[in-house]
């Protein structure tokens, strides 16, 4: 996929920032056409879609989507279709994983004179799957390195799935609109806005999403004009308070499966593909061209974890989490029969790390530390949220990936420093009760990722300053009062 610069940018003067009282409107008058550059799959997937003929206009949309083989021009579909995709080149709460890149292939720059982590990111997850309902396998796979390449069985595995849930132009209409608005929550007008009307302070950017759809769905556009059978497929999974990419990375606990078992079939499956695409897209700020991250090791782990979840129906939540664990454990070669062998798994699984030397710089990193520390960290990983009182460390995984990409060299002493600082935080907020207690790490990964030579205590300091913790009672309790709500401590 070549993107080529244009010599006439989008208009700054166009672009409304969110407000609870507007919807901007796109035009796309000062957006010249680009090259055509992306080869559609032999066989598009209409012809796989079931066409309802009571909505044609949809379906004429999402023909027209699927066979514009040019990028830009997708994007100018979009922006007049889903006009929340505008909100997203506002002031976000971004991603702190990785560093964005400055390349020129950016979407949002072409448009906008301006790159926008979050809004690239979306427009990856969409791309990829277009590129899947079009059989697209090269396009899918253009940035990924030969050795973890995802394979052709994989991709039509994926293919597959996909099609099996979005069978008509109205589900991929659904499943486009689920991606645009899914991170509106990381808008910082936006959670002002919700947060203030219903209230309630959200803990994290799914929730404050979850607050917006339920307090004002009239101010989100794309979500409003879907039929109530799609609006409550997209609640029940967000008030399931569960990420399939935080299990997957070890970063939640076994009491984050609880909610998720009252999923209904049909949510639970739109929720799956949703979040497939958004983990796809999830590199899009620093490589647009196909998907960086779902390569055959990420995709394999996903598929695994969507096959422990599905056995919640007949399992606890402490079997479910145990037999992925086992799993993963399986695939490094690792024993998982002592509190620590857990904990090292679970550390190798929030590291995001596959290479084999990348495995062993993990467990050297354990070995070498302390006493204390490894007891904490054990500890701390033991938690499950439901016998006993946990912390999730949210973008723990950011954090790790951060400081080991932080050097070239030493790596066993960079994850050394991470695990030192992961162990002050959860002896920090060590507690007997029951419950979950959120904690973001959002502000030291994004610390040690523009300044690698930061010592452990300099970044459990830089936490202790401006960190925020969400105390987790039940969501009944949250929402039915705002005194209830829970806590937030943050430090500017």
């Amino acid at each position: 996929m070549e993107l080529n610069i244009f010599s006439v940018k989008f208009n700054q003067n166009n672009i409304k920032a969110y407000n609870q009282d507007s919807c901007p409107a796109f035009t796309g008058k000062n957006i010249k056409p680009a090259v055509k550059t992306v080869a559609l799959g032999t066989t598009t997937a209409l012809a796989y879609l079931g066409v309802n003929q009571t909505n044609k206009k949809e379906n004429a949309f999402i023909n027209k989507f699927l066979n514009e083989r040019d990028d830009v021009k997708s994007a100018e579909m979009l922006l007049k279709k889903y006009p929340e995709l505008y909100w997203l080149t506002n002031d976000v709460n971004a991603t702190p994983e990785g560093k964005s890149s400055n390349n020129t292939d950016s979407i949002s720059k072409f448009l906008f004179g301006k790159k926008h982590i979050e809004f690239d990111r979306t427009m990856a997850g969409i791309q990829c799957l277009k590129y899947v309902l079009n059989n697209d396998y090269e396009s899918f796979t253009q940035c990924q390195n030969d050795e973890i390449k995802l394979t052709p069985d994989n991709f039509e595995e994926l293919r597959n799935y996909t099609l099996s849930v979005l069978k008509t132009p109205e589900d991929v209409d659904a499943m486009l609109a689920y991606t645009v608005i899914n991170d509106l929550g990381k808008i910082k007008n936006f959670v002002s806005d919700v947060e203030g009307q219903a209230g309630i302070k959200a803990k994290d950017h799914d929730e404050a999403l979850l607050i917006g759809l339920k307090y004002m769905p009239k101010k989100i556009p794309s979500f409003n004009r879907l039929s109530q059978k799609y609006q409550k497929e997209i609640l029940n999974a967000l008030e399931a308070d569960f990420n399939l990419g935080q299990f997957v990375f070890a970063e939640c606990l076994e009491g984050n499966l609880t909610k998720f078992k009252n999923v209904t079939p049909e949510s639970k499956q739109l929720y799956i593909v949703h979040l497939l695409y958004d983990v796809a897209g999830v590199a899009g700020h620093i490589n647009p061209k196909g998907s960086l991250v779902m390569t055959n090791p990420v995709y394999n782990s996903y598929m695994q974890g969507i096959e422990s979840i599905n056995e919640l129906n007949s399992k606890s939540e402490n079997e479910v989490y145990d037999s992925f664990l086992m799993k993963k454990a399986n695939d490094f070669g690792l024993p998982m029969r002592t509190p620590k062998e857990r904990a090292i798994v679970k550390l190798i699984l929030m590291s995001r790390l596959t290479k084999q030397e990348d495995l062993i710089n993990v467990k050297k990193a354990f070995d070498e530390l302390d006493t204390d520390t490894k007891n904490n960290l054990i500890e701390g990983l033991s938690k499950d949220g439901i016998k006993n009182g946990g912390t999730l460390l949210y973008y723990a995984p950011a954090f790790i990936q951060n400081t080991y990409n932080a050097k070239l060299d030493n790596k066993t002493a960079l994850l050394k420093k991470a695990f030192e600082v992961l162990a002050l935080i959860y002896n920090d907020n060590e507690s007997n009760a029951s419950g979950i207690k959120t904690v973001s790490l959002a502000n030291i990964a994004n610390a040690i990722k523009n300044s690698p030579d930061l010592k452990t205590e300099q970044l459990y300091q830089i936490y202790k300053k401006e960190f925020y913790i969400i105390n987790a009672p039940s969501r009944r309790s949250r929402w039915s009062s705002s005194k209830n709500s829970a806590n937030c401590l943050v430090s500017t």
